[in-house]
């Protein structure tokens, strides 16, 4: 089944009648007519993946209305090859361990006492795949 986006999207321009895009913006995410990936451009003008749901949203992004791009519209993928957490963002898989996120690395706190005192809330925590932190280095453990 494919998905068509109807209506006006900042950051895409619809030039045919069926609601699929023509172009995106760079700064603006969007997914593929017949693909279920959801993707962002950058300013390089080529594309990273979103892990997961969680990374999407964890930017804001509503999967709901952002632009379907026509398959026949490429770009090419960017390094690094994913979106990353927000700076600053605290991730867990299982809900126990947290990290921090900064670039290119995770920093795992050692404990949850630690985690708590410097003013972190489990509610605040992103949850996403073991193989999406896998992708994030690692960085100095949180004492």
């Amino acid at each position: 089944t494919t998905t068509i986006q109807t209506g006006t999207v900042a950051g895409a321009t619809t030039t045919n009648s069926g609601g699929v895009v023509s172009t995106i913006s760079p700064n603006t995410s969007f997914k593929y007519a017949n693909s279920g990936t959801l993707y962002y451009v950058t300013l390089a003008n080529c594309k990273e993946p979103y892990m997961s749901a969680a990374t999407a949203a964890a930017w804001k992004v509503d999967i709901q209305t952002v632009p379907v791009l026509s398959d026949s519209i490429q770009y090419s993928d960017c390094y690094p090859s994913f979106v990353r957490l927000p700076e600053n963002s605290i991730a867990t898989v299982d809900g126990v361990a947290m990290y921090l996120i900064r670039g290119n690395y995770k920093h795992v706190f050692t404990n949850y006492q630690t985690f708590m005192n410097r003013g972190y809330s489990v509610n605040n925590a992103v949850r996403i795949p073991q193989a999406e932190l896998d992708m994030y280095l690692n960085g100095s453990s949180i004492n």
